[in-house]
């Protein structure tokens, strides 16, 4: 998952729940702190916390997270 799909997730969960950028991104960011998760993994738990719906990005987000685990 590169950075442009970081941001589509964002702005999408922006988009149905009409909060900021910023207010996602910090939940995002407190959630992956917390947690110790990817950062994709808090942004989708984020987006289902605020009742949207992110099925459309789960297969992406899990390539990107085993991609960087089988090369880290």
């Amino acid at each position: 998952m590169s950075v442009s799909d970081l941001r589509s997730m964002v702005s999408y969960v922006c988009t149905e729940t009409r909060l900021s950028k910023s207010e996602i991104m910090a939940e995002i960011n407190r959630t992956k702190k917390e947690m110790d998760i990817e950062i994709e993994a808090a942004a989708i738990l984020i987006g289902h916390k605020q009742g949207v719906d992110m099925s459309g990005f789960i297969k992406e987000a899990d390539r990107a997270i085993l991609e960087r685990g089988r090369s880290g």
